[in-house]
């Protein structure tokens, strides 16, 4: 796996992400360039765990933007600069994602082309740790197509809290934070702890961060890559060498990280595919129809998630 040989530099001051993210919006919304997708929200009870459950109301803009664009078409190189948020650092750059479902749902892209299936390094999570640190949110990645990635350019994502309609903003907005906080850990070799949470059936891993590394990003982002390539490791994905070996999803807040090895992108039911990308194991999911609403509805959101992962017999590999 791949690192950088020099720490990367911050070019965005403390405390002023999301000011420019809502500065962002408000041009993007008005010159046309940033189109939300309204959604209606409802929520799924499964076995302790409330999801949360979006209903998109108009799919068709998005759907036709992309036929209209050619197959290799990469709107990061160069970037819309009517979705510019701000300069992140010397390898990364944030933008406003264009057909938002959340409100100020951030993509932090690399500056330089990089495959979306290279393994992440450290410059990636210092960018992310220099958006975690302003106010927390979700951090999440999907890495390769099984996985739910759209861009075949290596970007990570950012919402901030909450991700649930009248929750409050803290990380228990996340359905799935209640599930983390009963997970079980043990130590790896060098002494770190990496867990799983008995409330999720499907293989995972988590490791615990420290939110005050955000206070000193060159040990933010070595730690949080050496927790994460253990965490890779336990759900038998060793990350060597730059590209990946099988596609998964990382979630991460200033508390933790989670990783999930996919087995496919989507569900089959009977009004149509459903996408599931790392928000699904978070615990958001989304619908694009009331027809796909209602079939969710009848099913565990939890046995869904384990039909494009995959099963929990494996033991974790701590060694």
């Amino acid at each position: 796996m791949s690192n950088p040989t020099t720490t990367p530099i911050a070019q965005l001051q403390p405390g002023t992400l999301w000011s420019y993210a809502t500065t962002a919006t408000v041009h993007g919304l008005a010159c046309g360039a940033l189109e939300p997708l309204t959604t209606t929200h409802t929520t799924l009870d499964d076995r302790g765990l409330r999801f949360s459950l979006r209903i998109l109301n108009n799919l068709r803009r998005k759907t036709q933007a992309r036929q209209e664009k050619p197959a290799d078409f990469n709107p990061f190189l160069p970037y819309d600069r009517d979705l510019f948020v701000a300069d992140i650092s010397d390898t990364h750059v944030c933008v406003l994602n264009k057909y938002n479902v959340f409100d100020r749902h951030l993509l932090i892209i690399t500056r330089k082309f990089e495959a979306q299936t290279h393994w992440l390094n450290e410059a990636d999570f210092f960018a992310l740790w220099i958006g975690l640190r302003e106010n927390g949110g979700l951090g999440f990645y999907n890495g390769g197509t099984d996985a739910g990635a759209s861009q075949p350019h290596k970007h990570l994502q950012l919402v901030p809290f909450p991700l649930v309609p009248d929750a409050a903003a803290d990380i228990h907005s996340i359905p799935i934070a209640h599930a983390i906080d009963r997970a079980e850990f043990q130590a790896t070799i060098d002494g770190s702890p990496i867990g799983i949470a008995a409330d999720l059936p499907f293989l995972h891993a988590i490791a615990p961060l420290d939110r005050t590394w955000g206070n000193n990003l060159a040990i933010a982002a070595r730690e949080t890559a050496r927790r994460y390539r253990q965490a890779l490791t336990a759900i038998g994905l060793p990350p060597t060498g730059i590209a990946q070996t099988g596609a998964y999803n990382l979630l991460m807040t200033r508390d933790w990280l989670l990783v999930v090895p996919r087995s496919c992108e989507s569900l089959d039911s009977d009004a149509g595919k459903i996408s599931i990308n790392a928000l699904g194991f978070a615990g958001t999911l989304l619908a694009k129809n009331e027809a796909q609403r209602d079939w969710l509805q009848q099913r565990s959101p939890l046995d869904l998630l384990l039909q494009v992962s995959q099963p929990r017999s494996i033991p974790l590999g701590l060694q």
